[in-house]
């Protein structure tokens, strides 16, 4: 079959006309799916930005708590029951589920825990005491918390708990604290936070809008 002049022109046309179409659309394709990538980009990047702000107001929060609890510790004689300071341990932690210990660590003794409160899985919540009271003068979160100045706060990485004889299905955790400093601005001891890392991020995802 013999085409005439019309014809081969026409097929070009349309030959064109289709490549066009094509190219049009892979070009709005593109376009569309470079527009999606950013967007998703964008909103990757706002949600980041909402959890590092959470995140951080969190940790604000903490630090306040046991810079409140180091003043405390500041007007409580270091030898005696120290009733009313295991008393205030004991209610933050019962209005704070991811806390799990608290404790007052004086300087001497190499470190000795003077008040030790802490928070069971079930809640429940028990001083300890006597023997089981016991030297942590060699863990960072005391030596270096020594050296930091009064209304400083230390917190630590989050990590798996080495502290204690528990077993490897322990949450993780981390470590504030804040030093204990005498009336001439010595530091006498700490006061730490160790709280459940799992907990405090369900409870910062809690208020996120």
């Amino acid at each position: 079959m013999r085409w005439n002049m019309g014809q081969r022109l026409g097929l070009l046309l349309a030959s064109f006309s289709l490549l066009a179409s094509v190219l049009l659309g892979y070009l709005g394709f593109n376009a569309g799916r470079t527009l999606l990538e950013q967007r998703a980009s964008q909103a990757l990047l706002d949600t980041t930005r909402i959890l590092a702000a959470h995140w951080q107001a969190g940790l604000n929060q903490v630090g306040q708590d046991v810079q409140a609890l180091a003043e405390l510790a500041a007007r409580t004689p270091s030898t005696g029951p120290q009733q009313s300071l295991a008393d205030a341990f004991a209610a933050m932690l019962r209005s704070h589920p991811d806390y799990v210990q608290a404790r007052w660590i004086g300087r001497q003794g190499h470190g000795l825990e003077l008040v030790h409160v802490r928070q069971w899985a079930n809640a429940h919540i028990e001083r300890v005491g006597g023997p089981a009271l016991q030297e942590k003068g060699h863990l960072p979160f005391v030596y270096e918390t020594l050296a930091l100045p009064r209304g400083a706060v230390y917190v630590s990485d989050v990590g798996l708990n080495h502290e204690d004889a528990q077993d490897w299905r322990d949450p993780p955790m981390f470590y504030v604290a804040a030093p204990v400093a005498s009336a001439a601005g010595a530091a006498t001891g700490v006061v730490v936070l160790r709280i459940d890392a799992l907990a405090f991020l369900a409870r910062m995802r809690s208020g996120l809008p």
